[in-house]
């Protein structure tokens, strides 16, 4: 479907770092409206700012941290080479929808782990549980703070872009 990028072609089963997926959300936005992220940021009415983060100055970070769909682990540092958690990509493809348009809203899910420092994901799982995208990993469990790996990653974008193609 060309979503992944080509630096995401391997290593598959190895945790996922957080900028090396940011090339796979923009590109999910693209096929699932049919335009460039220059024309989405344009219709959303914002724009990449350019040194928003020390660390990196990758263009998909940037226009991704634009539409509010990935932020920094400060508000410095994005840590592209820090690792994606589960809870982490359920809150970002629950972004993705809702700057495509999508209510994600009055969803709920099943899953009895996400507490403590992950409650703040406990909104963003319902939609994309709903939505068929993303799946526990057993006995009603989510494990929120788990590393997510390539594979998963990959696979969670793909589902997404069945969700959301309009």
């Amino acid at each position: 479907e060309g979503l992944v990028p080509e630096n995401l072609q391997a290593n598959y089963t190895s945790p996922v770092s957080r900028g090396a997926v940011a090339g796979m959300f923009i590109n999910l936005i693209e096929k699932a409206t049919g335009k460039t992220i220059d024309e989405v940021m344009a219709k959303k009415g914002v724009s990449i700012t350019e040194g928003v983060f020390e660390d990196t100055t990758d263009r998909n970070v940037l226009a991704a941290n634009a539409l509010g769909i990935i932020n920094g682990t400060s508000k410095t540092k994005f840590s592209p080479n820090g690792t994606l958690k589960r809870a982490q990509i359920a809150a970002i493809i629950n972004r993705v929808a809702r700057v495509l348009g999508i209510e994600t809203e009055g969803f709920t899910h099943e899953f009895n782990d996400i507490t403590d420092n992950y409650a703040w994901a406990d909104s963003e799982l319902g939609w994309p549980v709903h939505a068929g995208i993303i799946n526990g990993v057993g006995q009603g469990r989510f494990n929120p703070g788990g590393d997510l790996t390539t594979e998963q990653a990959i696979l969670i974008t793909y589902r997404g872009l069945s969700a959301l193609k309009k």
